[in-house]
């Protein structure tokens, strides 16, 4: 048939997600001859495949035939359809043979129909290649354009950056040969060596050296420079044209000031030198002092500058991160000196008001005095009503807690006001008694305040703080302290200082102090509320110590050699997930101190401490030994290094010393809570000699010297829970014990609350105390040799015998009069010399001895559990069970001998009943029971 010219040969159409069915109204021959594809928004085709995106029918009809898809193509894609006929050969032509004309005439339409569907194809191919040309030649003009426009700004930039440099070299060598004339004919004045330079209007320069080298046209009112001396070697400087010669500006060459403005400043900007060589304290100075009178920030983070003696005021953010600030022999105070030379003081924003002689009087009235007492939280003086939020200091005439040698302190008390007179942190001293004589308040910060610090490296440097806090709401970043040298003599240093103020953070922390320098507290602080400290290594020197009249102190995660609190902490405070090494936590106070999951390294390291009594946490004996509340530990775990010496006695918590001064009342002691104690051993120390004693309570030498008219007050109450051993050898001598005391009342012991009689104070006879010791395991091994009778006991309240006999015994009725529980505890020992009662249930009992100290015994109860005592040798005598026992359903060990055979003891007249006896236990082995009050039954 005859093939027409086609008006067309590509079909589009628009996809909807819907129609499936798109026709192709052209003859075609084959169905793979017709094209068919997706077209996306960017005109990208995707060819789709016959049988498995789409079908067609119409195969030869004239009319064409349907592309019909098996799933319908979705918007926006364009469904694209043409013809591509194959150009081949289907008929052979044979000689002297007749050739059908069907055959023949298909074959002459494929070629005519391949020719038409390649021209369609090239003629668009063809166009396609005309537009880019023309398209390419138009981008090329352009890019041409460009190049030169950028040649040329090049070009000229060159030549005005030459002439600038030939015009500023002219000048300088015009200056330095007119300087040289100058000095010839003695002519000293300045202007005249500046040579001619035109002024320039441009406003921005590498460095402020380069800007002070230029005349400025007197229409620039601000200049930029992108450093100091050279480019990029600080922050963007920002500069004012004004002539009031504030610090850090500088003068341009037509003679014109510049104060700096910039929102960053650096000591560069200021001229510190920045290679330690020359005194930059001015320099530092100055640099924060303007950036507080602009509100700017100050960020140096490279260099090292020397610091001798200027105070530097910080009262904006600073990042000193990357920078070192150096102090040498001359730096600091000489001699050592409590009145430290402070570095840097982060101030308050806020105005200090101290109390006039109004306020005074009136906080001295009785609606105000009686509300401040212990615990109290509402105070709504007028000044506290009109500053919220603001840190209070309170001074008295009474006198708190005294140091040796008899140097009084007068009592004080720290408060945060809230609102409406609220307090968020109240009283904690009682000072409706004292006389209020002086005091201060600091209102509230607006914002917080951030101190990134430089690392300190200090070589042979006096007395010093580094950086003093005094400024509510702060944080201050990564403390750095090395020590190259130590100075010739002692010093007194404390390097950090957190004082009158509130809501302090320290985050990351780290003191290398290797001589130990006399007095170099790493953490200081006093009359400051609300402190803690994140991330802290400070195991040289004397660790956190000078902590005064705190509150609200916390150390987090920190590592240290110890936590010493002079006198004064009161409130809540603790150290969570904390190690000390080789030292101890040591305070005086009151309130609630806690413990909590921290590890004590004793014995550990170059400078172990080496002594035969160890405390993880103790009270100042040198300051009263007073606590007016509570220790807490929890979950501590003991660490024993290899320079632990033989004998040692190891107590979580100490309390009471040998006082050999007056303080002027009685002391008190505190209530002690230790819970869940692990003992780690270390197997590169046998202790196999005397072996040591490690244990919860210890009560050691709670006395006064005879002279002085008044005792001690002792705890109400004491809680042991938990105490295991880890890690030792099977012959290991290890004993583990609840509660240690002696010389307890030597002169007086008064009660906590002192009863009121007729309006005068009367002194109640003893402080009956309630003691609970619970899940103890007293030795570390099943089976074990004795240690010598000089060690701790599960329960030790001994007194010697010459103390009794020395006339103790006539104030018994000032005696402690403790109430002990043992419960669920392992080999229990215990040697007693007091008034009391002592209640042992469901534990194992080891040996319970009387011996020690006249005839103030307790009545002791046993209730379940067992008796088993030990027995090694002949030389060490035999058991000793206390008379007068009270036995209820327990069972009864023979003891067994070195030789495995079984010793002897006695119960003397002990009394009970359902008890029974174990393990071949009969009556020639336990002696002096009573069958008129009990008896056992062989099982």
């Amino acid at each position: 048939m005859t093939v027409p010219v086609p008006d067309q040969l590509e079909y589009i159409s628009d996809a909807n997600g819907v129609t499936k069915d798109f026709p192709y109204p052209k003859r075609f021959l084959q169905k793979d001859e017709v094209v068919v594809a997706l077209r996306n928004a960017d005109g990208i085709d995707t060819p789709q495949i016959l049988g498995t995106h789409y079908t067609i029918a119409g195969s030869s009809w004239p009319t064409g035939g349907t592309v019909s898809f098996i799933n319908a193509p979705q918007a926006p894609n364009k469904v694209v359809r043409y013809r591509m006929t194959e150009a081949k050969q289907t008929v052979g032509l044979a000689n002297n043979q007749r050739n059908d004309a069907p055959s023949v005439e298909l074959q002459l339409d494929r070629l005519t129909m391949a020719l038409q569907d390649r021209g369609a194809r090239g003629e668009i191919t063809w166009l396609a290649l005309l537009a880019e040309i023309v398209a390419r030649k138009a981008g090329d003009k352009q890019l041409s354009d460009r190049i030169n426009a950028e040649e040329a700004a090049r070009i000229a930039a060159d030549l005005l950056e030459r002439a600038q440099r030939i015009s500023v070299d002219s000048a300088i060598n015009q200056r330095v040969d007119k300087e040289i004339l100058d000095r010839i004919n003695g002519d000293n004045a300045l202007s005249s060596l500046i040579g001619a330079w035109g002024p320039l209007d441009r406003n921005f320069y590498d460095t402020k050296l380069a800007a002070s080298l230029t005349f400025i046209a007197p229409s620039v009112s601000h200049l930029f420079t992108g450093g100091s001396f050279a480019a990029g070697d600080g922050p963007i400087g920002v500069w004012a044209r004004d002539n009031t010669l504030t610090p850090g500006g500088f003068t341009s060459r037509d003679g014109t000031y510049w104060s700096n403005i910039s929102p960053v400043m650096d000591f560069l900007q200021f001229g510190a030198d920045s290679t330690g060589v020359e005194v930059a304290d001015q320099a530092i100075s100055d640099c924060f002092a303007r950036a507080a009178e602009v509100g700017a920030k100050v960020q140096q983070n490279s260099g090292v500058f020397l610091w001798r003696h200027q105070n530097v005021q910080v009262l904006v953010d600073a990042d000193l991160t990357g920078s070192t600030i150096k102090l040498d022999e001359e730096s600091g105070a000489f001699p050592s000196t409590w009145e430290n030379e402070y570095l840097f003081t982060i101030a308050p924003n806020s105005t200090r008001i101290d109390f006039d002689a109004g306020v005074l009087a009136s906080l001295n009235e009785p609606q105000f005095k009686g509300l401040m007492k212990t615990g109290c939280t509402y105070l709504p003086h007028p000044l506290f009503l009109a500053n919220r939020d603001s840190f209070v200091s309170i001074r008295t005439s009474d006198i708190d807690i005294v140091r040796w040698p008899n140097q009084p302190i007068e009592l004080r008390d720290q408060l945060v006001v809230g609102f409406s007179g609220m307090l968020t942190w109240g009283f904690d001293r009682n000072l409706t008694e004292a006389t209020i004589n002086g005091g201060f308040l600091y209102p509230r910060e607006r914002t917080k305040r951030t101190f990134k610090s430089p690392t300190f490296v200090i070589d042979a440097c006096g007395s010093v703080c580094l950086i003093d806090v005094q400024r509510h709401q702060t944080d201050v970043w990564n403390f750095d302290f090395v020590e190259e040298s130590r100075p010739s003599g002692d010093m007194i240093r404390q390097l950090t200082m957190t004082r009158n103020c509130y809501g302090v953070n320290w985050f990351g922390g780290k003191s290398e102090c290797p001589d130990q320098a006399t007095a170099a507290y790493t953490i200081a602080g006093g009359n400051a509320i609300d402190v803690n400290f994140f991330d802290w290594y400070a195991v040289d020197g004397w660790g956190a110590c000078g902590l005064n009249f705190i509150k609200g102190w916390y150390w987090h995660r920190s590592e240290l050699s110890r936590i010493d609190a002079h006198w004064g902490m009161r409130g809540h405070n603790g150290a969570y997930n904390c190690t000390i090494k080789n030292g101890r936590i040591h305070i005086a106070g009151g309130g609630l101190f806690i413990a909590q999951d921290c590890t004590f390294q004793i014995g550990y390291g170059a400078t172990p401490n080496t002594q035969p009594y160890y405390e993880c946490i103790s009270t100042r004996v040198d300051y009263g030994y007073e606590w007016v509340g509570e220790i807490r530990s929890e979950r501590s775990k003991i660490l024993l290094g290899s320079e632990v010496p033989d004998g040692a006695i190891i107590a979580v918590v100490r309390a009471g010393g040998n006082i050999s001064h007056d303080m002027g009342r009685s002391c008190i002691l505190p209530n002690v809570v230790v819970k869940d104690t692990v003992v780690q051993g270390n197997r590169n120390i046998a202790l196999t000699g005397n072996g040591i004693s490690v244990g919860g309570v210890t009560l050691w030498d709670a006395r006064a010297d005879s002279s002085f008219g008044w005792g001690c007050n002792y705890p109400d109450r004491i809680e042991v829970d938990g105490i295991s051993f880890q890690n030792f050898d099977a012959s290991a001598k290890v004993r583990g014990f609840g509660l240690r005391a002696n010389y307890y009342g030597h002169i007086s012991v008064k009660s906590r609350k002192p009863a009121q009689v007729d309006g005068s104070v009367a002194i109640q006879g003893g402080t009956n105390a309630n003691v609970i010791l619970n899940n103890l395991d007293s030795w570390c091994s099943d089976r074990i040799s004795t240690i010598s009778s000089n060690r701790s006991y599960t329960l030790d309240l001994r007194m010697s015998q010459s103390t009794w006999d020395a006339g103790y015994s006539s104030r018994s009725s000032d005696r402690w009069y403790p109430r002990v529980e043992i419960q669920n505890s392992r080999k229990v020992e215990i040697i007693d010399a007091f008034l009391g009662e002592v209640f042992i249930s469901n534990s194992e009992i080891m040996k319970i001895d009387d011996t020690w100290g006249g005839s103030p015994n307790p009545r002791v109860v046993i209730q379940g559990g067992v008796i088993k005592p030990w027995y090694v040798t002949a030389a060490d005598g035999l058991p000793v069970m206390k008379s007068d026992l009270i036995l209820l359903g327990v069972g009864v060990y023979a003891p067994v001998k070195a030789d495995n055979t079984l010793g002897t003891f006695s119960l003397n007249s002990a009394k009970g009943m359902g008890n029974f006896m174990l393990s071949g236990a009969k009556t020639t082995n336990v002696t002096g029971w009573d069958p008129a009050y009990g008896s056992f039954w062989a099982i």
